[in-house]
């Protein structure tokens, strides 16, 4: 969805005249998105298990690691 409001906007042809490839727009935004996932992850995690004192059953990390997952899917789906 970024990458077609960027080519209504103009800016995917601009970028690209400057000389930057497909794949390190695809890069970029993904790299972006991922770190913004893994910000809202940790902020959802220390909500959810520190201030509401929820007790865990089995991994923390394994948890984690399946909600980065999901969170992954949902970028390749899109933004609405």
């Amino acid at each position: 969805m970024s990458m077609i409001s960027e080519k209504s906007s103009g800016a995917l042809e601009r970028t690209m005249v400057a000389g930057v490839t497909t794949l390190e727009i695809m890069i970029s935004h993904f790299v972006t998105q991922f770190v913004l996932m893994i910000l809202q992850a940790l902020s959802s995690f220390t909500l959810v298990f520190l201030w509401f004192q929820l007790e865990t059953v089995g991994s923390m990390g394994l948890a984690f690691s399946l909600t980065l997952l999901m969170g992954i899917v949902g970028i390749s789906f899109g933004k609405h």
